[in-house]
């Protein structure tokens, strides 16, 4: 998926049609070090239906300028690696935690400690003694964050 409209495949090299060279700027691709539009299917008024095959340079915003095109682009990330963790970050919870009683369902309030959540289980037996079967239930919060090599990792974009 590109973030804006391909150029007309008619005003393009064979090079570029065939995704041996940029679809915008024209530079020479490596396969693997590019980015890839999709196969496209160009109709022409006057013969039969064929497929493209564009690609783009990896850095669209440095291929940009170095067309001088005014036009900003975002980045299209095909593949990057990421990883995922307990969130750390200022201000973020950390677990919270619930019991839920099994018999009718009522449930504590959620805490940051395990010691309210009990002492509603343990108060809630105490009224119903017929209810002895819990099920805790803790809420983790996670954050996924650009791992190295990522390009949004290297512009600091790993918020």
């Amino acid at each position: 998926m590109t973030t804006r409209g391909l150029p007309p495949v008619a005003k393009l090299t064979e090079q570029q049609q065939r995704g041996w060279a940029c679809v915008w700027c024209g530079r020479s691709l490596t396969v693997g070090a590019d980015v890839d539009l999709g196969e496209q299917r160009a109709r022409p008024a006057v013969g039969a239906a064929y497929s493209w095959f564009p690609r783009a340079c990896p850095d669209t915003a440095a291929c940009s300028v170095s067309r001088g095109d005014p036009v900003a682009i975002r980045s299209v990330i095909r593949h990057a690696d990421w990883t995922i963790g307990v969130d750390r970050e200022d201000g973020a919870s950390g677990p919270m935690y619930e019991i839920e009683c099994t018999t009718c369902l009522d449930r504590s309030d959620a805490a940051e400690e395990k010691k309210p959540a009990e002492d509603w289980a343990i108060s809630h037996t105490g009224r119903h003694t017929d209810h002895r079967g819990y099920r805790a239930i803790i809420t983790s919060f996670v954050r996924v964050t650009p791992a190295p090599g990522n390009p949004l990792r290297d512009r600091g974009q790993d918020r």
